[in-house]
């Protein structure tokens, strides 16, 4: 297990060098920027993607007539990849917000399972939006409760006008209708391609799609030199306090607005709970409760918190991520160089401190 953690939706953050370097296999999104590393996937994903809608009678939509097409007309792909494979993808495009166009698995169970996780989490974070229907649609039925995520026939009406197309609503006998009566007010028709399709809008608009910034080591060290965060270790009673090289980075970039002695507030605050306990103390006889590794520092009326990881023995706490603003949640971290957000919870202990 590695220091650094990433944050949950870190994908409207700049991420940092450390972030990036120490990443492990997990949900990594591609994006505009990222050419080169979406056409060295292009052909595999291309091929998932054709694969997964083959019994549909292929994927319908601009930008999959081959892998070059989507490399130049699909602006964001997220890949699960698990021991140098795909296992799934979900492709987006920007439409008032980012907007969910295909998924795709290998078939697999583990491939299904990322999918679900993917498509759920678009809509729990509130993050994506999407149109749904055939086997997308029934199987997002087993996983999610669509109803507070439906779009009106209405909604779906005034953002298919503002691109020039139509809909209108589907017979009663259409089979979407007929498989998901309860949502036969929801649907609409529209033409793609020359044909006709029933569909469902569900899902957040407005979270379009953003870049990230990668900062050089030795950029963030000069950063860290303007941060009210200081990059120097400290004491506070028996423990050392040890931000890492991009800590104070991350603290100019999420909370720019605090001052050092906001910085020594927490810190005051983290201190408290450790305690000022002797080496000799095992962690079985430790009255603190907070524990050796990785823990979640939060205060709730500064809200701001950071990731430490504890050491009792040596009496360090090595602060490995500043959180940004009311946001006291951590992820599994992954080893793709390009990580944007994750959908997998990591249940790090979280000490709130006031």
């Amino acid at each position: 297990m590695t220091d650094e953690l990433l944050l949950e939706d870190i994908d409207v953050l700049p991420l940092t060098f450390a972030e990036f370097r120490f990443l492990n296999e997990t949900f990594v999104n591609l994006l505009p920027s990222h050419e080169e590393q979406k056409k060295k996937h292009a052909k595999e994903v291309f091929d998932m993607i054709h694969k997964s809608y083959e019994s549909q009678g292929g994927i319908k939509g601009s930008g999959f007539n081959s892998p070059e097409d989507m490399v130049k007309h699909i602006p964001m792909w997220k890949i699960h990849k698990k021991d140098g494979k795909i296992k799934s993808v979900a492709m987006y495009k920007d439409a008032e917000g980012r907007k969910r166009v295909a998924l795709g698995t290998d078939g697999s169970d583990e491939g299904k399972a990322s999918a679900s996780q993917v498509v759920t989490a678009d809509l729990h974070k509130a993050r994506a939006h999407m149109e749904v229907s055939g086997k997308s649609l029934s199987f997002l039925k087993k996983h999610v409760d669509l109803k507070p995520h439906l779009h009106s026939y209405e909604s779906a009406q005034e953002f298919h006008k503002k691109r020039g197309d139509t809909i209108s609503r589907p017979k009663e006998d259409d089979p979407e209708v007929v498989r998901h009566p309860e949502f036969k007010d929801h649907f609409y028709t529209r033409d793609i391609q020359g044909h006709q399709h029933t569909k469902l809008m569900i899902g957040t608009r407005g979270k379009h799609i953003t870049e990230a910034t990668l900062y050089t080591k030795a950029e963030e060290i000069e950063r860290g030199k303007q941060s009210a965060l200081s990059p120097d270790h400290f004491k506070k009673g028996v423990w050392t306090f040890k931000p890492q090289i991009h800590t104070p980075s991350q603290a100019l970039e999420r909370r720019p607005e605090f001052t050092s002695d906001h910085w020594h507030q927490l810190h005051d605050k983290v201190h408290a709970v450790l305690g000022d306990h002797t080496k000799q103390v095992t962690d079985q006889k430790f009255p603190s409760k907070v524990k050796n590794g990785e823990t979640v520092f939060y205060s709730r009326k500064q809200q701001q918190g950071y990731i430490g990881n504890v050491n009792h023995d040596t009496k360090e706490l090595r602060i490995v991520t500043v959180l940004p603003k009311n946001q006291s949640k951590a992820v599994k971290p992954s080893d793709q160089r390009i990580v944007l957000d994750s959908v997998q919870n990591f249940d790090y202990p979280i000490i709130y401190l006031d």
